[in-house]
C-alpha cells in the first residue's frame, strides 16, 4: 500500500519517509550519545504531521519503521491514542532493527518498542 496521501509538502514527507524506511533501523531519539539522521528524520515528522496524519501513517504505511516512528510521535502528542491503534502495534510481531543506548543493533518485535510509548 506505501504511503497514504499526506498534506502541504507531499513529495518531501514521502521522501522523508522512504529515507527513514530505507534506513531501516529504529532509534529512540535522546537515547544515544549524538542525534542522528534518523532522529532528524523523525523530529521533521513529528512537527510538520498532524496527530490524524501519524494516525493514517500508523494504520496504512507499509513500512514498519515509519509506522512505528509515527506511533511514537502520535504518542508524544496524544494522551489517548484510539484503540485501534494501540491494538494494532500490540499485535504487531515483525522484526524489526532497532538501535539501543549501547549503540548495538538488534532485532525485536515492533511491538516490544511500541509498548514503551504508552501513557
Amino acid at each position: 500500500m506505501g504511503t497514504p496521501d499526506l498534506p502541504s509538502d507531499t513529495v518531501h514527507l514521502k521522501k522523508l519517509m522512504k529515507q527513514m524506511g530505507d534506513y531501516n533501523i529504529f532509534e529512540i531519539p535522546g537515547s544515544l550519545a549524538h542525534s542522528t539522521v534518523q532522529t532528524e528524520r523523525s523530529e521533521k515528522m513529528a512537527k510538520e504531521l498532524s496527530p490524524y496524519d501519524l494516525m493514517k501513517i500508523c494504520m496504512e504505511n507499509s513500512n514498519p519503521i515509519v509506522r512505528l516512528y509515527a506511533f511514537m510521535n502520535l504518542a508524544n502528542r496524544m494522551d489517548n491514542i484510539p484503540i485501534e491503534i494501540v491494538q494494532k502495534f500490540n499485535k504487531d510481531s515483525t522484526l524489526i532493527n532497532f538501535r539501543n543506548p549501547r549503540g548495538e543493533i538488534k532485532k525485536v518485535p515492533l511491538s516490544q518498542i511500541a509498548n514503551g510509548f504508552l501513557k
